[in-house]
């Protein structure tokens, strides 16, 4: 019996056109709650913007966002899992030399942006409510849940492979997007943030299902047994899953939900 679906957004749920089907979702949001069956909204972006997003539903999901760093309900939080400041601040050493790339200091309270990436403003609040832009990332004492980046020029794979080996131990870069990529503790994934809410809410993985497209959705994988990679979702991802869910434009986790609720009965 699955009690907790856990959902990536971009590329996921919502559709080309960052949106999804209202009433399709509110009547399969009721099935859910109908059967105490958990929504979980997994993203690598900001809770607050997610929460905005998934209006008026948001006060009933939980929210395991920042790719795990942050885990909430509505807009309580549950908990966080931060960097330590040495760290941060060697790994936004690393960043700050590519001017061309635009960085998300993802923290606590905000994320945080140099001045010069105003131009894409319109684009960061597309994953992020709450933006600050500043003369200088190494004054910020938010504290840092990850780093986002973003490459204009989508050549994100060869700053990953740049960039891996130089960051400190227990660290890892991942692709999120066309053109994003995450630096993220490997203690504060998607799949971490989903065991807390297992350990939270006495759940097996047998009772777990997830969905997502890109390679930062792989933990999710690794904690719930019934795991869809959508149709549009990357190769290495499909390989992992336990089955194949339609594209984000064909409303894949909508539908799947509603099928696995029918065959529960």
């Amino acid at each position: 019996m699955i009690k907790l679906v856990a959902v990536d957004m971009d590329g996921t749920f919502l559709n080309s056109h960052s949106d999804y089907d209202h009433e399709a979702f509110r009547d399969v949001f009721e099935k859910m709650k109908d059967r105490d069956m958990m929504f979980v909204i997994a993203s690598g972006n900001q809770a607050g913007a997610m929460y905005e997003r998934i209006r008026p539903f948001g006060d009933d999901i939980y929210f395991v966002c920042d790719n795990g760093a942050y885990i909430g309900k509505g807009q309580s939080l549950i908990k966080t899992k931060t960097l330590p400041q040495d760290d941060a601040l060697k790994i936004l050493d690393l960043l700050l030399p590519y001017d061309n790339l635009n960085l998300v200091y993802s923290c606590e309270k905000a994320a945080h942006l140099l001045k010069k990436d105003k131009y894409c403003d319109s684009i960061i609040h597309k994953y992020y409510r709450d933006v600050v832009y500043e003369d200088d990332l190494k004054t910020v004492t938010d504290p840092v849940l990850k780093f986002s980046i973003r490459d204009p020029e989508c050549h994100i794979k060869d700053y990953i492979n740049i960039l891996q080996p130089l960051l400190p131990e227990g660290y890892m870069a991942m692709t999120t997007g066309n053109e994003w990529f995450d630096i993220i503790s490997i203690q504060a994934t998607k799949g971490e943030g989903i065991r807390v809410l297992q350990e939270a809410y006495h759940l097996s993985e047998d009772e777990c299902m997830c969905f997502g497209d890109q390679m930062n959705d792989m933990s999710l994988f690794e904690v719930c047994t019934y795991s869809y990679a959508m149709a549009n979702a990357v190769p290495e991802l499909k390989k992992k899953a336990y089955g194949i869910a339609p594209s984000n434009d064909d409303n894949g986790v909508i539908k799947t939900i509603l099928d696995t609720i029918k065959k529960q009965g």
